[in-house]
């Protein structure tokens, strides 16, 4: 038996314990996903109840403890944790005997309930700083002893992140065999802390920080009320939480608010008496907790100024239009809000990760269309773990574990990309075009959606002079080695061409650049038979490749031309070809107007 005015570990001192809450307010969503899996008699086990401190989390595992305990066949319809909620009315033998198990549940008598929280130190006078293994062992004598009333079994950990590792252990092997007919409810305010095997033997039921409108019915249930004019910066302060309304109530959370940011208002010359007198109003320890959450407003604050000076534009009016009135430093970001500018963030790797062992993670990425900058420098080999062929590695290149050449050509990485016309993809060689480089990470940047930048990066692991690593990039790309472009989708929204060739054609031989590089060179030196064969192979694969890339580049009336100059007017087709003579000029440009055509003529 509890002395129900004996202040508890999970209980805020001078306000009722979370049991006694006779309503909870804002979490129908998460009161329905658990009636549904109790109706669909697929009840779990673990329920892991999350979300921010002091929005009901407490009030809402005790509400389910006396669901359980006081209903535990859904023979209704519609059923919910604070009573019946389709009107039906129980008989009064069913009303008693739920109001008697209740009262014992609170009084926590009900030999069906166990609740492990902080135990109180009698020596030291004051609540243990975490959940020991003994209050976790409680739990195998609880489970030990038969139940008169039969029924299931009800355990409540408030809060799990409050146990120690060994009673953390001592809970998971109960966990992974749970005794039968029993529920474990653990009440976590940061989940990220509990052992990932404790999380994983429970269903997680989040609930959401409260509205204004709930947080003040709630405020209300237990008497108390945030002053009109001040609702605002208690429905920012208090986040939806009823513990840190009360918190702030208390303490005239406003008012240090308020006095928090007069003093930033006078930086860089703050006045040092009135700061020293305010300072001091924290001494000793009855004004601990109120020099606490002091220190949580001050970083509240400062949290608040640096986003909206490094997020830019929008989140500035974001964090600040409601905020700016009256306090002149607030206002004064606010007014100079467009000189602060978005931070340009990449996720950047090299083609072993993009191309080979991380592609399955890089392609998910893409797929989803989430606005994330993606550069690869593609040094084409794994360069720093010794120069091994990757699945960026081109054909005919001599390098670890494809030592007789490879056979195969490079993964294009940038057509994989754009088949999702959700991306932005660019191919650059700074050495060869600087201009184009600059211009498809600004236009990447700007993309709302995924961007891919492939960084042609010429590597030592080639047996090249580093120094001429510029002029390296450019003899690739004059030879269609390594071909420029940019693919932007928006321009598809605007009807415009979507695929841009920056390097418009093939100026000198592939054969003239590969002669530069040992990986190439070395092949010819020990097989020239085989390297004349791959290299072969190669060039012809370059300039198909380039004649692919040249008319994906072309508007319908430069591919209609092309068309014309390459196939003969389409009057001189014989019955034998592919169009029919008796089609018009016309009829053929709306053919291959379809840019879906293109492809069959590569």
């Amino acid at each position: 038996m509890t002395d129900n005015n004996l202040v508890l570990s999970d209980q805020i001192e001078g306000y009722p314990h979370p049991k006694l809450t006779e309503k909870l307010f804002g979490h129908q969503f998460a009161e329905q996903e658990f009636i549904n899996c109790f109706k669909s008699k697929k009840l779990h086990h673990g329920w892991l109840i999350t979300g921010a401190k002091g929005i009901g989390k407490a009030t809402f595992a005790w509400q389910m403890a006396k669901f359980l305990l006081t209903q535990p066949i859904p023979s209704v319809d519609q059923i919910g944790l604070f009573g019946n909620s389709n009107g039906n009315q129980n008989s009064e033998l069913d009303e008693n005997l739920k109001k008697a198990v209740t009262a014992k549940i609170l009084a926590e008598s009900e030999p069906r309930l166990v609740v492990v929280r902080k135990s109180f130190d009698e020596k030291r006078k004051t609540f243990r700083s975490s959940i020991r293994v003994d209050e976790v062992r409680q739990l195998k004598t609880f489970f030990s002893l038969s139940v008169s009333d039969g029924g299931g079994r009800v355990a409540i950990i408030d809060c799990a992140e409050d146990m120690n590792i060994n009673a953390a252990n001592a809970l998971l092997k109960t966990l992974e065999e749970p005794p039968k007919d029993t529920i474990f409810l653990l009440v976590s305010h940061s989940p990220q802390s509990l052992l990932p095997t404790i999380k994983s033997r429970c269903r997680e039921l989040r609930l959401n920080s409260l509205t204004e409108s709930d947080l003040k019915s709630a405020l209300k249930q237990i008497n108390l009320t945030i002053p009109e004019n001040d609702s605002k910066i208690y429905s920012l302060l208090g986040s939806g939480s009823v513990g840190n309304s009360i918190r702030l109530l208390e303490h005239d959370g406003a008012g240090l608010y308020r006095t928090l940011l007069s003093f930033l208002n006078q930086l860089p010359n703050l006045n040092g008496f009135e700061l020293e007198k305010f300072i001091g109003s924290f001494s000793g320890n009855k004004n601990r907790s109120r020099l606490e959450l002091f220190i949580e407003l001050l970083n509240m604050v400062i949290a608040r100024l640096s986003k909206a000076g490094i997020m830019g534009y929008s989140s500035a009016d974001q964090i600040l239009e409601e905020e700016k009135d009256g306090v002149p430093i607030l206002e004064s970001i606010y007014t100079t809000r467009d000189m602060f500018t978005k931070n340009s963030q990449w996720i950047v790797g090299g083609d072993g990760w993009a191309y080979d062992i991380g592609f399955g993670g890089l392609d998910h990425v893409i797929a989803k269309g989430e606005n994330v900058n993606i550069v690869v420098l593609d040094t084409e080999m794994y360069s720093n773990t010794g120069g091994q062929v990757s699945k960026a590695t081109p054909q005919s290149a001599l390098v670890k574990f494809a030592t007789s050449g490879k056979a195969q050509a490079k993964k294009d990485l940038g057509q994989i990309a754009m088949g999702y016309e959700n991306t932005y993809v660019a191919s650059v060689a700074m050495g060869a075009d600087y201009n184009q480089s600059v211009q498809a990470f600004r236009e990447a940047e700007a993309f709302d959606g995924p961007s891919l930048v492939l960084c042609y990066s010429p590597c030592i692991d080639w047996g090249i002079d580093m120094q001429q690593m510029m002029n390296i990039q450019k003899l690739a790309v004059d030879s269609g080695y390594w071909p420029l472009y940019r693919y932007n989708p928006a321009n598809l929204q605007k009807d415009e061409q979507a695929f841009q060739l920056d390097s418009k054609r093939i100026k000198s031989s592939l054969a003239n650049y590969l002669k530069n590089e040992n990986r190439y060179a070395a092949l010819r030196r020990a097989d020239e038979k085989r390297a004349d064969k791959l290299q072969f192979e190669f060039e012809d694969y370059t300039k198909r490749r380039m004649s692919h890339m040249q008319r994906a580049s072309m508007d319908d009336y430069e591919l209609l031309d092309f068309l014309k100059e390459n196939m003969g007017d389409v009057r001189n087709f014989s019955k034998n070809s592919l169009l029919a003579p008796e089609w018009s000029q016309s009829d053929f440009f709306l053919l291959f107007s379809a840019r879906n055509i293109l492809f069959f003529f590569s």
